[in-house]
């Protein structure tokens, strides 16, 4: 099958555990859909980079701006959707997690968290598929 007729995601990515980051995809791929399910007391917000690593604190200018940010709720489950068409990733998915709006810096869980992840994506071949 011409894999330019695909649509949707063909890869899932789950955290098997509570996490404050994870890199879902190296290299490009088009990300279709991030849940995430926050099993904590308090409401996270949860973004999303084009990159290949997460950045280390106080460095996630390096790595540009989130691609998208959305909050969820205080033992609450929230999702991203990108449609069907996707969203173009050249370097990479990385998704990480904060208790505070602004600040994707300093990651307000640490790993062992309260928050599972799941992401649905294709891997390409190259970026000129994006």
């Amino acid at each position: 099958m011409d894999s330019a007729k695909i649509i949707g995601p063909t890869q899932w990515v789950n955290s098997g555990d509570v996490v404050s980051q994870m890199t879902a995809a190296v290299g490009p791929n088009k990300l279709y859909t991030v849940v995430v399910y926050n099993t904590g007391a308090s409401d996270v917000y949860v973004q999303v980079f084009d990159a290949a690593a997460p950045p280390n604190d106080g460095t996630w200018l390096t790595i540009g701006a989130p691609v998208a940010l959305f909050r969820c709720g205080a033992d609450a489950q929230g999702a991203l959707d990108m449609g069907t068409g996707g969203r173009g990733m050249q370097k990479g998915t990385v998704v990480m997690i904060s208790t505070t709006l602004g600040a994707p810096a300093t990651p307000g869980l640490t790993k062992g968290g309260t928050v599972l992840i799941d992401v649905g994506f294709r891997k390409l071949t190259s970026a000129g598929e994006l």
